[in-house]
């Protein structure tokens, strides 16, 4: 073999082997299943049936499969300050689209599920009994916002709930969440 053809040679074996690496370089960026954050909050809402906010506990979860398609699940349980102590609690899923800018993840979402009201304790206005259960829609919207170590600050996130089924007239509570979540990835 020539000093020309090895000269060649090598020159191809070092530009396909940098090309596999740079290809390498790129592929686990282009893989990510997704990013999945799981955490709590307080959540403070307006229902129909009082004037004074409820106000209680939220677990949520949500899972970011695309870069701006995810899904969504939110537990409400609205029982540490409680008018007449009348509680509404809410479990709803669905799908979220997102905008990821930097560090803030402004969002929105559309959710179904069950919303359940019952009375903790009897007063002059409420007896106690069996819990309503009902069908429930949700439509909102939000701003996640992330720190170091995967921490996630829900800066931000409204709720306005549907309930048809509800009553005469349905149930339509307005909430408001602010909380923190672990970031997977």
């Amino acid at each position: 073999m020539n000093k020309r053809s090895l000269a060649v040679l090598a020159f191809a074996a070092l530009f396909f082997a940098a090309s596999s690496k740079l290809h390498g370089q790129a592929l686990p960026t282009a893989s990510a299943a997704g990013i999945l954050q799981a955490g709590g909050g307080v959540s403070n809402a307006q229902g129909d049936e009082f004037t004074n906010r409820l106000t209680g506990l939220t677990g949520y979860a949500t899972f970011d499969f695309r870069r701006h398609i995810g899904a969504e699940i939110d537990i409400h349980v609205l029982n540490l300050v409680t008018p007449f102590n009348f509680v509404e609690n809410t479990y709803l899923g669905g799908a979220r689209y997102v905008w990821h800018r930097g560090r803030f993840t402004p969002y929105i979402k559309v959710l179904g599920g069950i919303g359940q009201t019952y009375v903790k304790q009897p007063s002059s206005t409420y007896v106690q009994g069996t819990p309503s259960t009902q069908a429930a829609v949700a439509g909102g919207a939000g701003l996640d916002i992330m720190l170091p170590h995967h921490i996630n600050v829900r800066a931000i996130d409204y709720e306005y709930q549907v309930w048809p089924g509800y009553g005469t007239q349905g149930l339509s509570p307005s909430m408001l969440t602010c909380g923190v979540a672990y970031r997977f990835r």
